[in-house]
């Protein structure tokens, strides 16, 4: 079986005797890369296969580039189930053809942690609620109302960030603030539905051994019952805070 390398060097051989050029980059490997990832709690880390193929991006395609700092703010799109229907990397300029692929199909696998999906889902419903609000007071003709042109399928379009990652290798420094934006029709109880999936998050963050308002009940136990009542996962029980999501979680 060809390794990587090896596809490389015939996909270079093969552009140079074809189309009659060399492409230099083929030959410009940065070498190793070093990662450096911010510890933030209310941004979760980029997962480590992911970093991994963002540090051979700069590796293999980086030169193509000044040796100064750049910084990129790529956009995930993503539905209410994690599935990733559109990575956006425009501010990667067309000169960097081949990094600006290699970025793309590298962030197209991420992984969203299903907490913070839950999270983007929870400020959905946040939307939901202050326009439906904003919609009761255009047609009873209250103060405060904002005129708006839109309508019961309006789409919700709101968003996270990754921890923002470093990648330096050979003088070079790439900065990638990576956002996670959920792009889904809003309908109504839909948070009602997403109790169930905060619980499991919850229990898989070791909510099952915190303390919840009854010596019977785990936190975990205790938000959820908050959830079902309020049509909405809280951010705090009277015995402590349910936002598993935070390293800092207490």
């Amino acid at each position: 079986m060809r390794t990587t390398k090896e596809w490389l060097t015939g996909v270079c051989f093969l552009g140079a005797s074809t189309f009659g050029f060399i492409p230099i980059g083929c030959s410009s490997n940065l070498g190793s890369v070093t990662a450096i990832q911010s510890v933030q709690s209310d941004r979760p880390e980029v997962p480590r296969i992911t970093v991994e193929k963002l540090k051979e991006c700069v590796s293999t395609d980086g030169w193509q580039f000044e040796k100064i700092e750049h910084r990129f703010k790529p956009e995930i799109k993503v539905t209410t189930e994690g599935k990733i229907v559109e990575v956006v990397v425009d501010d990667i300029p067309g000169i960097a053809r081949d990094f600006k692929i290699c970025v793309r199909q590298a962030l197209n696998d991420i992984e969203v942690p299903l907490a913070w999906l839950l999270r983007l889902r929870d400020l959905e419903e946040a939307m939901e609620k202050e326009q439906a609000s904003v919609d009761q007071k255009k047609f009873m003709g209250m103060p405060g109302a904002v005129k708006t042109d839109s309508s019961p399928l309006i789409v919700a379009v709101v968003g996270i960030a990754f921890a923002e990652l470093v990648l330096q290798a050979a003088g070079y420094t790439f900065l990638f603030a990576i956002g996670v934006t959920l792009v889904h029709e809003m309908g109504k109880n839909a948070w009602k539905a997403g109790c169930a999936m905060h619980y499991e998050a919850c229990i898989l963050a070791g909510g099952q051994y915190k303390k919840g308002n009854h010596w019977t009940d785990s936190r975990c136990g205790t938000c959820l019952a908050a959830c079902t009542r309020e049509d909405g996962w809280p951010s705090s029980i009277g015995n402590g805070s349910c936002e598993y999501w935070r390293t800092d979680w207490k």
